[in-house]
């Protein structure tokens, strides 16, 4: 399973994102205000930025994106 699973991911175009200024420091506030890691609001705010689903296996993070991003949990994601 977790090799099917990972040749999901590996299947995907991925690239990079740039983030501006006004995007970090947005992300910069939200962490201030939900009382979680820069690191973690920057994960959130990059989600929110670009409109796509957060995917994480982080409880704390998916409670904290509740409201602002769609967000999945790795346990309960599938590939159906």
């Amino acid at each position: 399973m977790s090799f099917k699973f990972g040749g999901f991911f590996l299947g995907l175009n991925l690239g990079r994102m740039g983030a501006s200024r006004d995007m970090l420091g947005d992300a910069f506030a939200f962490s201030l205000d939900r009382g979680v890691s820069y690191y973690d609001g920057v994960y959130i705010w990059s989600s929110k930025s670009m409109d796509a689903p957060l995917l994480t296996a982080d409880d704390r993070q998916l409670e904290a994106a509740k409201g602002v991003v769609s967000a999945i949990h790795l346990k309960d994601f599938t590939l159906d």
